[in-house]
């Protein structure tokens, strides 16, 4: 408005561009410090007021959303409200969440919007050398389908068997023994392990197998797998005789059904059978 005269009219318009100015000023200070927190960019011709208001909105959303998680019981209960906020708010149906513990591991904490899924669209080995992860890495984000190869452990398209051998990597100690017998065949020997953790590193072998995917020509394939498991000294009196044992468990696993763990039992083992 421009101010042409000194009477009442032109001291109104004069007040008005004062005011005007004012808010002008006032509103830019907001934006700029609102835009500093949001990180959302200015858009070329956008009504700053419908802007900055806009701005506001999603801090009071944000703000509301942590109050309401700060007071959730369990880890499952944020993501699950979490996932409803991407899908309704977003329309993001497929997500993955990962914690990251201490300078080197991570946990698949939500796969494809699924609580605890497996690690199925990167390197298994994210999950025990964080670094290899370039998101992880660098702070920035890394799209590997529409970039192919910016970032090595996003691995679709991973064989089955060094899929599979990855996750069982992830699944022992550096001072455990995994060998490949050939085709899809492992041996793992744990030391200083007794029956029960034994039987939970199997369990947490066959879990993760299971939730395994393998991308192959467009398609999906799921597989599973079946552990034998012998104890030496406690099953055997040599460490041959123990894998001659784990061996007998592992086809009582395949009989039974498959991907499931057995334990070796003396009642498995049929006399007039060699062993080593």
């Amino acid at each position: 408005m421009a101010q042409r005269t000194d009477d009442e009219i032109g001291q109104i318009a004069g007040h008005t561009n004062r005011l005007l100015g004012f808010l002008e000023e006032g509103l830019s200070r907001i934006n700029e410090r609102v835009t500093q927190l949001t990180g959302r960019p200015p858009r070329y011709g956008e009504n700053q007021l419908e802007a900055t208001v806009e701005m506001v909105e999603q801090l009071a959303d944000a703000t509301r959303f942590k109050a309401t998680i700060e007071e959730d019981e369990t880890k499952s209960e944020i993501y699950e409200r979490f996932g409803r906020l991407l899908d309704e708010r977003f329309g993001i149906q497929a997500y993955s969440v990962y914690e990251t513990f201490g300078d080197t591991e991570m946990t698949a904490m939500v796969v494809d919007g699924e609580i605890d899924g497996a690690c199925r669209w990167c390197d298994p080995q994210i999950l025990v050398r964080s670094e290899s992860c370039r998101a992880k890495r660098s702070g920035h984000p890394v799209d590997g389908l529409l970039q192919p190869g910016t970032c090595l452990a996003f691995r679709p398209t991973v064989g089955a068997a060094e899929g599979q051998a990855e996750l069982l990597k992830q699944s022992v100690r550096a001072s455990d023994l995994l060998i490949r017998f050939g085709g899809e065949e492992f041996l793992i020997v744990l030391q200083d392990t007794d029956a029960e953790g034994a039987l939970g590193v199997a369990e947490k072998i066959r879990t993760l197998v299971a939730g395994f995917e393998l991308g192959v020509a467009g398609a999906v394939l799921q597989k599973t797998v079946s552990i034998g498991l012998a104890i030496f000294p406690e099953d055997s009196e040599t460490f041959w005789q123990a894998l001659k044992y784990a061996d007998v468990a592992l086809y009582r696993a395949k009989e039974a059904g498959r991907n499931r763990v057995v334990r070796f039992t003396p009642d498995m083992w049929e006399p007039g059978q060699d062993v080593y």
